[in-house]
């Protein structure tokens, strides 16, 4: 209930669906004081045991009561719910955890969370794995191939030659017509690739290190199987949650939050843009207006110029003409 999104996803579908569920109300709770109340009040509701004992701090009912549920629940995973709320109820309701026995039930989960999270094949890179063992991996290939034959789906494991392959396959699929079901319908478009192959082996050096013949073709057999079903199981998984109308619902409403989000980035944008336009028509006209003004200035001063340029060449002419006429006399003079 509270793990990480590999531990949700790792069960079959109902329980991941009710699982997600659960998931989606607790983080509201975690959001929302209301309705962390009213998770409370459910728990106090369904069960009071565990709720009365927590507030009075007595823990050792909840432990006993646990100890009990180990023989009479049905199913792992009833026990795990009752492990999770709980675990849950603890931390809302024990803020100081003082009670030992609840310390190390907390301890426990949260260590069982860290293993899960951590050391659990389901989210480890097992590629390194592989390939640490790869040498005996791809002679047991082909000592397979060799002396039985070269199988990647279940059609290979279908038209197999060998007649003890053909007895195991006929079983299978008498096992699945006895549950009116066709293991090649549902199986002969899936075809493994190296690396499911790889896993399967792998899988098998995990507990012996030999290469028996035998063995390791009747692992391989049930891996390719098992592998196969697994992939169909998954993608009848991926096509409940993606077509489920609570999903379908929740993808809606998230594109229309996105869409009403989108559109209100643009107007802000739109906002910005007509903002920015005022601001550079602003500063347009003002420079048009300073370049007038500058202009102005410079062509008072070139009037200025011209006139002072006029007035020194009418000075000029005169001076000149002053001279002219005084050289002029000094010459009637002599002669």
């Amino acid at each position: 209930l509270f793990r990480s999104h590999v531990a949700i996803t790792m069960a079959g579908i109902e329980r991941e669906f009710y699982a997600k569920k659960a998931l989606g109300i607790i983080l509201a709770a975690e959001e929302d004081a209301s309705v962390c109340s009213k998770v409370m009040n459910l728990i106090a509701k369904h069960y009071p045991t565990i709720y009365s004992s927590l507030s009075r701090d007595q823990f050792i009912d909840v432990a006993m009561m646990l100890l009990e549920l180990r023989d009479t629940v049905k199913t792992p995973t009833e026990y795990k719910a009752y492990e999770n709320i709980i675990f849950y109820a603890v931390l809302k309701l024990n803020h100081k955890i003082k009670d030992n026995m609840q310390k190390e039930f907390v301890d426990s989960y949260i260590d069982a969370m860290k293993i899960m999270q951590t050391e659990s094949f389901t989210v480890k890179d097992i590629e390194p794995l592989i390939n640490s063992k790869r040498e005996t991996i791809d002679s047991i290939k082909s000592r397979i191939e060799a002396n039985k034959g070269r199988w990647r789906g279940f059609e290979d494991i279908f038209n197999a030659q060998d007649e003890e392959i053909k007895k195991y396959q006929t079983i299978m699929s008498l096992i699945f017509e006895f549950e009116r079901m066709s293991i090649s319908a549902l199986l002969s478009d899936i075809v493994l690739n190296e690396e499911d192959i790889d896993k399967i082996i792998t899988a098998y050096l995990l507990l012996y290190s030999d290469k028996n013949l035998e063995r390791t073709t009747n692992v391989l057999i049930n891996g390719i199987i098992i592998q196969s079903l697994l992939k169909a199981y998954k993608d009848v998984k991926e096509t409940f949650f993606k077509n489920n109308k609570e999903t379908l619902y929740l993808n809606l409403e998230m594109l229309e939050n996105n869409n009403d989000k989108l559109q209100k980035e643009n107007q802000r944008l739109n906002e910005e843009i007509e903002s920015l336009n005022q601001e550079i028509n602003l500063t347009k006209n003002s420079q048009i207006s300073e370049i007038n003004k500058v202009k102005k200035r410079y062509e008072k001063l070139i009037n200025q110029l011209n006139k002072k340029i006029k007035d020194l060449e009418k000075e000029l002419r005169t001076e000149k003409k002053a001279v002219y006429n005084d050289e002029i006399y000094k010459l009637r003079e002599m002669l």
